[in-house]
């Protein structure tokens, strides 16, 4: 957006105020590729920024989900161990 004086003729007011009885006309013009240039750049860090955040709550819930798998393997594993492992029956074998 470029804001121009539209009488230049009257000197710089660089403060915004007229002089008694001075009127200043000040026009906005619209310098379209510049503004769809930083729309398009605003547009493409939201997208950067969505884009990360998903990256990161998808890595937070895979390691969560490997959590858990790894503490119920290791919950598992002594009932697993006591299971399989044949127990004796707490008969003395006596040899001769």
């Amino acid at each position: 957006m470029v804001v121009s004086n539209s009488h230049p003729e009257q000197g710089n007011c660089s403060r915004g105020r007229a002089e008694h009885g001075q009127r200043t006309n000040i026009t906005i013009t619209w310098d379209l590729p510049k503004v769809l240039w930083n729309l398009h750049i605003t547009f493409l860090t939201i997208t950067i920024l969505i884009l990360t955040i998903l990256i990161l709550i998808l890595t937070i819930l895979i390691l969560i989900i490997l959590n858990i798998l790894i503490i119920l393997t290791i919950l598992t594993i002594p009932t697993i161990l006591i299971l399989t492992i044949p127990r004796s029956q707490g008969q003395a074998v006596s040899q001769s």
